[in-house]
């Protein structure tokens, strides 16, 4: 509900002011408050438990970097006549992580340590995978439209005008934040000050950065965008989701114990990680258009409406 707050606050905004400029300092913003409290309970040295868990990490890998990607490729396909909204389809289902995947892991009683360890390690393969996949994606919007130059060796920011390194969005979303909150545990009391309040510093910061993006200029021409577009595209996100939901609860159900491991795989192999796709989407708007951002939009609603519904079940 939080997050359908900060749209509708956000396309209000924008509805009437015809959009705010779009500024870096988002991206700080994020890491500090959306991201780096959720990681005051992970310790560094779990990262090397990730060993110990070989089935459940051939499962990730194959899940989330080639059967969940495929599956997007199939309805975007199937869907869009429009290379470009598939491929926004496409980045979607390489991000695997969410803000509230926290919270249906605490409410399943999933394990949050292994969860993190899987999402660091499918992070870094994205980072790879994105890095090396937008020269060729910004050479396809090129044969479509006027071009204007991504720097690739920008500076460390997740978003300056139009110049955006696809690496430094990592950096400062994820890596910053991480450094960040093993500096905070250093200090007990500052340590335990953040852990009182971090669930209200989470929400706060996600409901200002999703209501700052939908009320961004950019956003704008999807007002004028055409309702039987804007149905095609839910309706393809919807069964995206879908599809991936039921083949991941099969996966859980047949062939894994229902252990708080297994749990904490469904989440990362179900929830997409939106506000970073979002963010990183608009390296691709210049030469796409705005209309690939009702993807995100729609994945908004969709994600965590499937994910409350199946966290009553999946206990």
């Amino acid at each position: 509900m939080l997050v359908a707050w900060a749209i509708v606050l956000g396309l209000i905004i924008n509805y009437f002011t015809w959009g705010l400029p779009f500024s870096s300092i988002l991206c700080v913003f994020a890491g500090i408050f959306m991201i780096m409290p959720s990681l005051l309970d992970f310790e560094t040295k779990d990262f090397l438990k990730i060993r110990k868990h070989q089935k459940l990490l051939r499962i990730n890998l194959a899940v989330n970097i080639v059967i969940t990607p495929l599956i997007a490729w199939g309805v975007g396909s199937l869907f869009f006549q429009d290379i470009w909204l598939t491929i926004t389809l496409i980045m979607l289902s390489l991000l695997s992580w969410g803000w509230l995947v926290f919270a249906w892991i605490k409410k399943t009683n999933g394990n949050n340590s292994l969860w993190f360890q899987f999402f660091m390690l499918n992070l870094l393969i994205f980072t790879v995978i994105f890095f090396i996949a937008t020269p060729f994606v910004q050479q396809i919007g090129m044969l479509q439209s006027v071009a204007l130059t991504c720097d690739l060796s920008g500076p460390v920011s997740c978003g300056i005008w139009w110049n955006i390194s696809p690496i430094s969005a990592i950096v400062v979303l994820v890596i910053f934040p991480f450094l960040l909150s093993r500096i905070v545990l250093w200090n007990q009391k500052i340590t335990a000050l953040a852990k009182k309040y971090s669930k209200y510093l989470s929400q706060i910061g996600t409901f200002i950065i999703i209501g700052y993006i939908f009320s961004l200029q950019q956003i704008h021409t999807i007002f004028e965008t055409d309702m039987l577009l804007v149905t095609k595209i839910f309706v393809a996100t919807l069964i995206f989701y879908l599809l991936i939901f039921i083949y991941n609860l099969i996966i859980y159900h047949r062939f894994l114990p229902k252990t708080s491991e297994s749990k904490s795989l469904f989440w990362l192999t179900t929830s997409r990680f939106i506000t970073l796709g979002l963010v990183l989407s608009f390296i691709y708007t210049q030469y796409f258009g705005t209309t690939i951002m009702l993807i995100f939009i729609s994945a908004y609603f969709i994600q965590i409406g499937l994910s409350q519904l199946v966290s009553r079940y999946l206990k």
